[in-house]
């Protein structure tokens, strides 16, 4: 189950979208349009916008999120809007209330930079400006010449 925050090109509204097929489609919608047909389903589900919503929530939520998945897409697609990608904007996958980090956690990345290994663990803090969405550009600030990418 691949899950995205994304907003429509017309609407500002932060949606939790779930991949099927090579299609977007709105977890909220998907729930109420399962509730209609006459299923079970959480009232969470309902109104969910949010992919922290869904980690807090643990494998219990995860879980609850399966039947709107697992029933046939051309079923669900025919009673929610389904997005192509290229259609929606994605946004960060999370917006955490602060992002800490660990530099240099491994020696081989800090003999890579030409420095030794630090003796403590060097941390620091990211704002959250500094998230990237799906396919969004990465923009180089002008002080800098290069980027120095990290796959975590």
């Amino acid at each position: 189950m691949k899950l995205a925050q994304f907003k429509t090109k017309d609407s500002p509204k932060q949606r939790l979208g779930v991949l099927l097929g090579d299609v977007v489609c709105d977890v909220a919608e998907l729930a109420r349009a399962h509730r209609a047909a006459g299923a079970s389903t959480p009232d969470w589900l309902l109104n969910v916008d949010s992919t922290l919503e869904v980690i807090r929530g643990g494998a219990e939520l995860v879980a609850e999120l399966g039947p709107l998945v697992t029933r046939d897409p051309a079923k669900q697609k025919s009673v929610v809007v389904a997005h192509p990608s290229d259609e929606i904007d994605f946004l960060p996958a999370v917006y955490p209330g602060k992002i800490l980090a660990i530099g240099r956690n491994y020696a081989d990345h800090a003999l890579e930079g030409g420095g030794e290994p630090p003796k403590a663990p060097l941390i620091f803090a990211k704002l959250t400006n500094a998230l990237s969405a799906h396919n969004a550009p990465i923009v180089l600030p002008s002080v800098s010449r290069a980027i120095d990418w990290e796959a975590e």
